[in-house]
């Protein structure tokens, strides 16, 4: 043990060639007279000198009671307070913790002589002792049986650091062997206990303790607020350093081992001076190199740690300090269970050489094609599972079309299995497969008849009123005005007569059915009765088509005659032309000049009311079961049981368009410029691009055939279907309505009319939209901070914005219609105008609301407050404080006083009254509640509904 000091400006070198470590003799205290044989100190006989050193001498002593040999050391020194506290300090370590390995401490004494103290301290005598280095090379030890050594040494330092004690002078010399192998650590003079005041931190500061050699960065450095059980790991480390290769480079000057070229070099000198392998001497480096690191941090974090990483060592077992590769793992498990390695190896060749044979003499052409049909199978059917697993995905996406396209893939998979579907692959009747079929609906409104087949439909496109036809003989009148299916009224003929066709006057007033017995129903929609039933047609009434002026239709059927009916007197009907085949669709030119006449025969016919004239369109291979004429009346469209739809150019008389369908087509419609609908008995709905020539887009919702098909004055579709269901379909020919911004939309407000819709962003900016036309009217900055959330004025044109900068900012809209000179031109145009910022949240603000009237304004926040805010005022009149962030808020839609639900992190909905008092608490919610919202159940009493985390 030594100590280096550093005094004044006095340069002290750390050499480490002797005991004095540099000292000069002027700083070196007095030794102790030098002993003679026999002198008794008090207690023991001195027998013999053992060592001296730069700080004390050590001596064998014969012990009076017990009657043992011990260790004596005496500190230089005329027994000064320094000399004596620094033995009773070490008295005391040892006395706290008890090992094999640790040398015993007996007690401490004094020894006068000559007027002079000389403090000692009795431990444990290790006889014929050398230090642990000296040992290993006297002994030539195997490098495990020089690890076992260190084991026991680091399994002693465990111990005392359990007992909070670290040792700070770990080296060769302090670790010493006896005659009878075992170790035993001493010396610690300068430990100290981690929690508690040592004699050497009475030290005054700048002063270096401890051997410069076994000196971890942060005791050299002095940094005593660094030093812990880590910096004995770093001494360790360098005992394991010299222990296992004393022949190494580096031997004396003891550079780090932790760099990457020393660490190679010590794997190769372990290598080539013990039988170990190259897997072995990487991990012991790696030991090393992790206990020997710059930075405490940087080495393990107990001396613990090191123990168990050097016995996975002697066990064969990686270390943890170093990934081995998968190779080097194996090899070493092989090592570790040699038995059971050689059972398995043998075991594995014996499985091998069976199923070759087996596979040899069973190897026939029968057996090879059953192979092959059996692995086509189970490929179809992973095919098939994979394409289900695609299908869920994209139904999670909302990709409507993909799912269907990829549930029809999976269909026809399952077809070239024939009965041969594996055991495992989930049947297309399964609950979870028709489920995701009923979520496939891209229909915006359905009305449905459970076991009926809806076989015609027509829209008035004036009035919104349409009429949908059962085959059991129903008919029922619609309304499509607020974008829902609305039934208004419904008729019921005799049993038997199941409608075919159906028309409806553009006033909506007059609708008139077509059926099966020949009979056509006429019915006022606006009394919701019947008014006549017209009788001429020998059979079926196919084709309906109502005139402009709404007091006459024509109709056609399988008779081939195409009569026309006045709507008051139904005994007045004329018929206009004959075919000699059944005629199924009917049509009229926009400028009532036209009847087009789709037939059996697959032609389709042209006849002019006034003169006569029938022209011939021919190009279809079967029955044409629709027809119908652009808005400009300059083509014409024909649905055809040939699979295919035709649009026909009327002024060459020629056929301009020709798309193909996989099944019979059954209707067909113009909806706007240039866009054709088809209604195909696939259950799918399809639109067409007449001028590109190309398909659009394909409709999903239908459960069975559609029949029929009619078009609205706003291009909306209306079908008619097997499955009992009429569809309203809007935006058909967007796939996805909506209002695109250029930044993240946060929040979205629809204003209490209805007209304008907000939207606030991440980047801080709102955007109001029309709600009617999706078109973008104003965008304005309002914040450098993502917006939280926007809410509407309930009865003005002005919102209010909680913002991320703790702020509730108010905008009111100007439309900017006044016409006024003395308005600028900017506020002409609709633009946003900042009322009032409202102030007093510490942090975000997640939440607003308006109380019915208006008057009052709450709004929550993430410091867990809600505040009241009234319309006129700058601060708030109510705080409410809670336990967490308030996530979400709400007023009930009652006249004033209203009352406040608040949803907040620890998952409770809380109701308050005007005055911001608690008047009732809900717990449920097992995390924050994200939602809420009030419904009203009668009368007076409400229910409120919420969605959590």
């Amino acid at each position: 043990m030594s100590v280096v000091r550093e005094e004044g400006s006095v340069d002290i070198p750390l050499t480490g060639n002797d005991e004095t470590f540099g000292l000069r003799r002027s700083q070196q205290k007095p030794s102790c007279e030098l002993l003679k044989l026999g002198v008794d100190i008090g207690g023991a006989t001195i027998v013999q000198q053992l060592a001296a050193g730069g700080m004390g001498q050590v001596f064998e002593a014969q012990q009076h009671a017990p009657s043992r040999k011990v260790a004596v050391k005496f500190l230089n020194g005329h027994g000064d307070s320094f000399a004596r506290r620094l033995l009773e300090q070490e008295a005391a370590l040892l006395a706290r913790v008890k090992h094999p390995n640790i040398a015993d401490v007996y007690t401490v004494g004094v020894y006068e002589s000559r007027a002079h103290k000389y403090q000692w301290i009795m431990m444990e005598l290790v006889e014929g002792s050398c230090s642990l280095t000296e040992y290993a090379a006297r002994k030539r030890l195997s490098l495990v049986q020089r690890v076992h050594l260190a084991l026991d040494a680091v399994s002693a330092m465990t111990a005392a650091h359990a007992k909070g004690i670290i040792h700070l002078d770990i080296k060769s010399s302090n670790v010493l062997v006896g005659s009878d192998g075992v170790v035993k650590v001493i010396d610690f003079g300068i430990g100290r206990v981690l929690t508690e005041k040592t004699v050497w931190q009475s030290v005054p500061p700048g002063r270096v303790r401890g051997t410069p050699a076994s000196m971890s960065p942060e005791q050299r450095a002095g940094r005593d607020e660094l030093i812990d059980a880590r910096s004995d790991i770093y001494g360790i480390g360098l005992l394991f350093t010299e222990l296992f290769f004393p022949q190494s480079g580096w031997k004396g000057s003891r550079p780090r081992v932790s760099v990457e070229a020393e660490n190679k070099e010590q794997e190769l000198y372990c290598a080539g001076q013990y039988p170990v392998s190259r897997g072995a001497s990487k991990d012991l480096v790696s030991v090393i190199a992790q206990c020997t690191r710059q930075r405490p941090d940087d080495r393990f974090s107990t001396m613990r740690e090191v123990e168990q990483e050097l016995t996975r060592w002697v066990n064969g077992q990686p270390v943890l300090c170093r990934q081995p590769s998968l190779a080097e793992f194996v090899c070493r498990w092989v090592v570790r269970n040699k038995v059971v390695s050689c059972f398995l190896l043998l075991l594995a060749s014996t499985v091998i050489s069976a199923v070759c044979a087996v596979g040899w003499f069973a190897y026939t052409a029968g057996v090879a094609q059953q192979q092959a049909i059996t692995a086509a199978e189970t490929a179809r059917g992973t095919l098939a599972d994979s394409l289900l697993r695609q299908a869920f995905s994209a139904e999670r996406d909302h990709h409507s079309q993909m799912v269907q396209d990829l549930l029809d893939q999976r269909e026809g998979v399952l077809t070239s299995l024939a009965d041969r579907v594996p055991a495992r692959v989930v049947k297309s009747t399964s609950l979870a497969i028709r489920t995701l079929r009923s979520r496939l609906d891209d229909s915006s409104s359905f009305w449905g008849s459970p076991g009926d087949s809806m076989t015609a439909v027509a829209v008035s496109g004036e009035t919104g009123v349409a009429i949908a036809s059962g085959k059991d003989g129903r008919v029922v009148l619609c309304s499509l005005r607020s974008g829902h299916i609305d039934q208004l009224q419904e008729f019921r003929y005799e049993t038997g007569s199941r409608p075919w066709a159906a028309a409806i006057s553009d006033t909506g007033r007059v609708a008139i059915v077509g059926c099966d017995d020949g009979r056509i129903h006429m019915i006022d929609t606006e009394e919701g009765k019947a008014i006549g039933v017209c009788v001429g047609h020998t059979g079926p009434v196919y084709g309906l088509v109502m005139l402009p002026s709404g007091e006459d239709f024509i109709s056609a059927g399988r008779d081939g005659r195409l009569r026309q009916w006045n709507v008051q007197d139904q005994s007045k009907f004329s018929v206009l032309t004959s075919f000699e085949t059944s005629v199924y669709g009917l049509a009229q030119s926009p400028d009532g000049i036209w009847i087009a006449a789709g037939l059996r025969d697959g032609s389709v016919r042209l006849w002019n009311k006034d003169t006569g004239q029938e022209q011939l369109l021919s190009g279809h291979q079967n029955r044409v079961f629709g027809v119908d004429f652009s808005d400009d009346g300059k083509h014409l469209a024909s649905a055809s049981e040939d699979q295919t739809v035709r649009v026909w150019d009327l002024e060459d008389l020629t056929q301009h368009a020709c798309f193909y369908h996989p099944v019979r087509v059954n209707d067909v419609r113009f909806c706007g410029a240039g866009r054709v609908a088809s209604a195909a008995g696939d259950q799918l709905l399809r639109l067409w691009n007449v001028h590109g020539k190309k398909h659009v887009r394909t409709l999903n919702g239908h459960e069975g055939v559609i029949w029929s098909l009619a078009a609205t004055g706003n291009n909306e579709l209306f079908t008619g279907s097997g499955d009992g269901t009429v569809r309203l379909w809007e935006d058909a020919w967007d796939p996805q309505p909506k209002c695109v911004t250029e930044a993240k939309v946060h929040t979205v407000s629809l204003s209490a009319d209805g007209r304008h819709l907000a939207a606030g962003t991440n980047s801080g900016s709102v955007t109001i939209w029309d709600a009617a036309t999706r078109t973008l009217i104003t965008e304005e900055q309002v914040s450098e901070l993502p917006i939280n959330e926007i809410r509407w004025h309930p009865t003005l044109s002005e919102f209010s914005v909680a913002g991320s900068d703790s702020t509730v900012s108010q905008w009111a809209f100007e439309s900017g219609q006044s016409s006024s000179d003395r308005v600028s031109p900017r506020h002409r145009k609709p633009h946003l105008r900042h009322i009032r910022t409202l102030s007093g949240h510490r942090r975000r603000v997640f939440s607003i609301a308006y109380s019915a009237s208006g008057a009052s304004l709450a709004s929550a926040g993430e410091d867990g407050t809600v505040r009241l805010w009234k319309s006129d005022e700058l601060k708030s009149a109510t705080i409410i404080h809670h336990p967490g962030r308030v996530f979400c808020l709400a007023f009930s839609t009652d006249a004033e006083p209203g009352r406040l639900a608040t949803g907040c992190e620890d998952g409770t909905l809380r109701v308050f009254d005007e005055q911001g008092e608690q008047i009732e608490a809900f717990h449920g919610h097992r995390g924050q509640v994200n939602a809420l919202s009030w419904n009203r159940r009668s009368g007076h009493e409400w229910t409120i509904a919420s969605a959590g985390a």
